[in-house]
């Protein structure tokens, strides 16, 4: 079974996801504003479930390996059926701007799950557990499906009930938080598959292994298992981080908006973090791994960091307009009155760019105890949690401005929803996105020996000379965990290709100095015999 060919396939694919993304929203769209709160959460999960079990099938049936782009159709289908057949009330969902961002979802689907190599060896580099991740990820057109539909006309009528004055502050508040109860639970109910579909991903289960045909250049192939999964923990630990604590602190009962611009907006802030600062790690990574120390130059690594806070300043801005129902660049645009929040900026900037970068500086990759992890992703979780505060305070979010001034009594729904996705984000940013890089880092070295093969063998003795003059010169610990999971990847390999790189390493040992190649030496017998 050969690959199908890159412009030949992916092209159909994305209007397949296309296809079926808009009917699956419009299927959302009539249910949730008919209150079918159930069925809309049935829905919205039926899709990414049934996408992840005709996956695990076709692995199963290895004669059907893209038995999941085949369900597609069908149930692309089936909700347009469903949706054609409902009483609908009108809602604006077809907006150019929903096609614009729902596209923009399906194009990124189209080039994680396509088959870029033989079919048959689809899921030994894209794991079941790997595609449930992605498919998973775009739940959050179910959310924007309900802030359309439920919240947007919902708190609408509560602001005119307020605006009337029919009812006191306490009865007001009273009535908005029964109103917003129900719907605040099937928000809910769509978030907690929103985390756990990133908190899987931190699996070592989610990587696969090397697999030929996948290259991009030298030492360089095709493989969005290693970046997707920390990428993934940080932008939605961000996100969860940032509705939790704005909801926490709001004044009035309140519940996430949506507007499609906003996320087109916030969608170029996830490019930034996730595919470009995950590219731009990976090359870094893999000079670092062949010795070459210039990139461990204070200017690279601080453009490294500033790619994280300016995909964090173009996140939060385009969801905090998301979230608020407003086009970017219209409301939400600070004034000379808002100056003051440009001090957690700044603060955030120096923490989230130099400080970490020095700190990350000191540690010995892929090696970091668990209290180095943690600290490492707690000076990134601070940043985060003061840009948010300085944005919330700058565009003149309804946030009680310091914590004592707080009546929770007043809002006690949307404090409590707020504790709830404040502390999911924070575990998914301090907990499991450490794991998740550790994870990816190991998963790197274990496609090496497979890398190396691909070379040809000119490249493949120079490149693999410099990696053991390099490994040599590393710290014991280090070495060790090094040579460890690249003798495991090199057993995953196909005879021949094995052999190559034994050859190619054999070759390279015995030309390294008396006291490296013994250093080598000792590091394989110490794997070999404990």
């Amino acid at each position: 079974m050969r690959s199908i060919p890159f412009i030949v396939g992916v092209v159909p694919l994305f209007l397949l996801f296309l296809f079926t993304f808009l009917s699956w929203y419009w299927l959302m769209g009539n249910l949730f504003s008919n209150e079918k709160f159930l069925e809309g959460l049935l829905v919205a999960y039926s899709l990414p479930v049934t996408f992840t079990f005709t996956a695990y099938v076709g692995k199963v049936r290895k004669s059907i390996p893209i038995l999941h782009f085949l369900s597609l159709p069908f149930l692309g289908i089936l909700y347009l059926i469903m949706s054609v057949s409902l009483t609908q009330r009108k809602v604006p969902l077809f907006l150019p701007e929903a096609i614009i961002g729902i596209g923009l979802v399906a194009a990124v689907m189209s080039i994680m799950l396509y088959p870029i190599t033989e079919l048959q060896h689809y899921f030994k580099y894209k794991p079941v557990l790997f595609i449930a991740g992605v498919i998973f990820m775009p739940l959050f057109i179910a959310i924007a499906t309900f802030g359309l539909t439920v919240a947007i006309p919902l708190l609408h009528e509560l602001h005119q009930l307020e605006e009337s004055g029919k009812l006191s502050m306490e009865q007001f508040f009273l009535t908005a938080t029964t109103k917003l109860s129900l719907p605040a639970f099937v928000l809910i109910g769509l978030l907690i598959g929103f985390w756990a579909s990133a908190a899987w991903l931190g699996s070592s289960k989610t990587h696969g292994q090397y697999v030929s045909g996948l290259e991009l250049g030298e030492m360089f192939a095709f493989r969005p298992d290693l970046i997707l999964p920390g990428g993934v923990n940080l932008v939605k630990g961000v996100l969860l981080t940032g509705m939790g604590l704005i909801l926490m602190l709001h004044i009035d009962p309140t519940l996430p908006r949506w507007n499609w611009w906003g996320f087109i907006l916030a969608f170029w802030g996830i490019m930034f973090l996730i595919p470009i600062r995950g590219i731009f790690k990976m090359i870094l990574r893999r000079e670092r791994l062949l010795g070459n120390s210039g990139v461990l130059k204070n200017k690279i690594n601080f453009a490294k960091e500033s790619l994280l806070f300016f995909g964090l300043l173009i996140l939060l801005y385009g969801f905090l307009n998301a979230f608020r129902a407003v086009v970017p660049f219209t409301v939400l645009v600070p004034s000379s009155e808002d100056w003051p929040a440009i001090i957690p900026v700044v603060i955030s900037f120096i923490i989230l760019v130099p400080v970490r970068m020095m700190y990350k500086s000191r540690l010995l990759e892929g090696l970091e105890t668990r209290r180095q992890l943690f600290l490492k992703q707690l000076l990134l979780w601070v940043g985060v949690v003061l840009l948010i505060y300085s944005f919330a305070f700058a565009f003149r979010t309804k946030i009680h401005v310091f914590t004592n001034s707080l009546n929770y009594a007043n809002n006690p729904l949307d404090f409590s929803i707020g504790i709830f996705l404040f502390v999911l984000g924070a575990i998914l940013m301090l907990v499991v996105r450490p794991l998740a890089l550790r994870n990816e880092f190991r998963a790197l070295l274990r496609i090496m020996p497979g890398m190396l093969a691909a070379l040809s063998e000119e490249k493949r003795l120079v490149v693999m000379y410099k990696r053991l003059d390099f490994l040599a010169t590393c710290p014991g610990r280090q070495r060790l965990e090094h040579v460890k999971y690249m003798m495991d990847g090199l057993e995953t390999l196909p005879s021949n290709l094995r052999a190559i790189v034994r050859k190619s390493m054999i070759e390279c040992v015995a030309r390294l100095p008396d006291e490296k190649r013994g250093i080598i030496m000792s590091t394989m017998d110490k794997l070999m015999f404990g």
